[in-house]
């Protein structure tokens, strides 16, 4: 069996000890573990070890929201099958966690903690459930950063991760499909948690009305286009 862990070392939406529980035991357990700092940021970078673990006969995934987890590789170019074993320690306890694997607990105070590399960018950005997603373009038109662009194939995709404003999960909430995942994110809809399909994972009118503070939505995707018209002006000078 292998085990891909996600030390999700950028954020603290995963508790500290179900965190260090769960990778103390996998490191005592002799499973070949392989370990990133922030599958996130290795799914952003397309990281090779992502596509070697994909081949893995065995492959247990311990990370967030498995809805999360499969798009995450998905936008990396390395699908992950249906037969791949997702661990959510978002919602899971390092218990129910370990026991599903066959693992024992250990103390994780005699094994030492995973260390983080520093990096320059925290990795902040949305992915797109496809299975959802209409290609509608609001995102495109809402996003004043450059974050979407359209394929050649009129596909709507996250064609710069990097650009995306740190804490902003704004077009997951316009998106009429909730098809905008932030990974990151506090709220379990936005951030990968199931949802139905059709209209009842949306927000409601009412609900994106009240989101915008009594503002014209149409006015404010205006202002975002005239933004990024602007900028893009700026930087061709």
């Amino acid at each position: 069996m292998t085990v891909l862990f996600c030390n999700c070392s950028y954020s603290d939406i995963i508790p500290t000890e179900t965190r260090r529980a769960v990778h103390a035991a996998l490191t005592a357990s002799g499973v070949e573990l392989i370990t990133v700092a922030d599958l996130c940021g290795a799914a952003a970078r397309k990281d090779a070890v992502l596509r070697e673990i994909n081949s893995a006969v065995e492959l247990t995934v311990v990370a967030c929201y498995p809805r999360s987890v499969r798009w995450l590789f998905s936008y990396a170019g390395m699908p992950v099958g249906e037969d791949v074993r997702i661990m959510n320690m978002r919602t899971q306890t390092a218990e129910e966690i370990l026991k599903t694997i066959g693992i024992v607990p250990v103390d994780p105070d005699t094994v030492p903690a995973y260390s983080a590399p520093a990096v320059e960018w925290i990795p902040w950005f949305p992915v797109l459930d496809y299975d959802r997603c209409t290609s509608c373009k609001q995102c495109v038109s809402f996003c004043p950063f450059g974050v979407y662009d359209v394929s050649a194939e009129d596909q709507v995709r996250v064609a710069h991760p990097e650009k995306c404003k740190n804490n902003c999960p704004a077009c997951s909430r316009m998106c009429p499909g909730t098809a905008i995942i932030f990974p990151k994110y506090t709220e379990e809809q936005y951030s990968g948690g199931e949802i139905g399909h059709g209209t009842d994972g949306q927000e409601s009118p009412a609900s994106v009305e009240a989101s915008l503070e009594g503002k014209d939505l149409h006015e404010i995707l205006a202002r975002r286009r005239a933004f990024a018209q602007a900028r893009k002006g700026n930087k061709t000078r």
